[in-house]
């Protein structure tokens, strides 16, 4: 038993979240776009919502690492809606429609974890 949850750990590790490029290391991207525009609008994949941030202190980030955190579930899973994002100039359905998908694909790389 050990050892299949081993190999499923290490395999999921290897194979990163389709999110992950868009999820990681994001806050200058944020605060760069926030500069030129005033304000940036944030997705969060966990709480499934997209937030506008009107103030620059309201834009959280991981010490050390520059990833968005998001304001309400404090999760790292935010995504800056700005130039060169996936999510970029798409429609608020559609956004969601894409967040739905990481979503579900982040609780299937968990499930291996809460079984």
């Amino acid at each position: 038993m050990f050892i299949y949850y081993y190999k499923t750990t290490t395999y999921q590790a290897m194979n990163s979240p389709s999110y992950m490029k868009e999820a990681t290391r994001n806050g200058q991207k944020a605060f760069d776009y926030f500069k030129e525009h005033k304000n940036v609008n944030i997705a969060c994949i966990c709480c499934k919502q997209i937030y506008k941030i009107d103030n620059k202190c309201d834009i959280f980030c991981v010490p050390f690492e520059g990833t968005i955190q998001c304001n309400e579930c404090y999760m790292d899973k935010s995504i800056p809606i700005v130039d060169g994002s996936v999510l970029f100039g798409k429609s608020d359905e559609e956004i969601n429609d894409q967040l739905s998908i990481w979503y579900e694909e982040m609780m299937s790389l968990n499930k291996c974890y809460i079984e």
